[in-house]
């Protein structure tokens, strides 16, 4: 493992430099009082509206797992 680790570092130098020396800008982030506030039934549309478009696809995917492991035979012409 030892003569592996040589070689893999000096392919990776190059990152490694970079990385340390580099200095990162900070965010200028202003941020204000919101303009208009959102009632109530904004807000829960609006989170109804993220789940369903992150849980319907991936309960579509686990609902037919069982098919995506099976895949069909091909047909002999």
């Amino acid at each position: 493992m030892q003569g592996l680790s040589r070689p893999l570092f000096r392919g990776l130098r190059f990152l490694i430099t970079q990385t340390q020396h580099q200095l990162m800008p900070r965010a200028r982030i202003a941020s204000k009082p919101a303009k208009e506030q959102l009632t109530i039934a904004e807000q829960a549309i609006g989170f109804f509206v993220l789940t369903s478009v992150m849980m319907v696809p991936s309960s579509w995917m686990l609902s037919h797992l069982e098919e995506y492991k099976h895949r069909p035979e091909p047909t002999k012409s």
